[in-house]
């Protein structure tokens, strides 16, 4: 009898774990691969998360100078309205 020869079921047992190295394998390179592009992603996002803050504080300061004009203008016109109704009563 030959020792050095595999039994139909070792045989069937070897190529079974070569089947599933190769199919763990083949996981592990798609779950890296996900995981690389889960990364970039999360880059992208984390560039645009900056971007959309940057926009926001230049509306916030676009949005207070114009509320500062609008009060300017505002106390001028008073100040006119005052003046034009002044010059009514000394008339």
């Amino acid at each position: 009898m030959n020792l050095s020869a595999e039994t139909p079921l070792q045989q069937e047992n070897s190529e079974l774990a070569a089947l599933v190295q190769r199919a763990s394998g083949t996981s592990v390179q798609e779950i890296q691969k996900l995981i690389a592009e889960l990364q970039i992603l999360r880059d992208m996002l984390q560039n645009e998360a900056a971007r959309v803050q940057r926009e926001i504080v230049k509306y916030a300061i676009l949005t207070q100078g114009a509320r500062q004009s609008m009060r300017t203008i505002s106390e001028s016109l008073s100040f006119w309205k005052i003046d034009r109704d002044a010059s009514r009563v000394s008339a």
